[in-house]
């Protein structure tokens, strides 16, 4: 069984999982959990991946949040994209992807206590279809 066994020079790395992180030679910070999770990341730092084959085709990325099997970033050089969800794939840099095409709604935890956005941060355009 391998996991995190080509590092050379990162540190603070956590793989729990056959094969996670098994390619990261350089890359700090990482936390990889699931079997082959963050498998190609080599340079890569501060990604965090929890699920199943979650994140693999990362390879120099930075600051990802991954979670749900099978979900990956859209690209192996992706920054600071947050994917939630089972068979995922994020939609760009600093953007959040939360659900796959079988969710059908979001929903606050009781009705009328949370808010989508604030008055300090405003959402600049909100699509709907009636």
């Amino acid at each position: 069984m391998t996991a995190l066994d080509a590092i050379t020079t990162g540190d603070d790395n956590i793989a729990i999982g056959y094969d996670s992180l098994t390619n990261c030679t350089e890359g700090s910070g990482n936390v990889a959990i699931g079997v082959e999770s963050l498998k190609n990341c080599t340079s890569g730092s501060n990604n965090v991946c929890v699920g199943l084959i979650c994140g693999r085709e990362i390879t120099t990325g930075c600051t990802n949040v991954i979670v749900g099997d099978d979900s990956h970033p859209s690209a192996v050089d992706a920054n600071n994209q947050i994917i939630i969800g089972q068979g995922i794939t994020g939609h760009g840099d600093h953007i959040a992807v939360i659900g796959n095409t079988d969710c059908t709604a979001w929903h606050p935890s009781i009705d009328n206590n949370d808010d989508l956005g604030s008055s300090d941060y405003r959402f600049n355009n909100i699509y709907y279809n009636w």
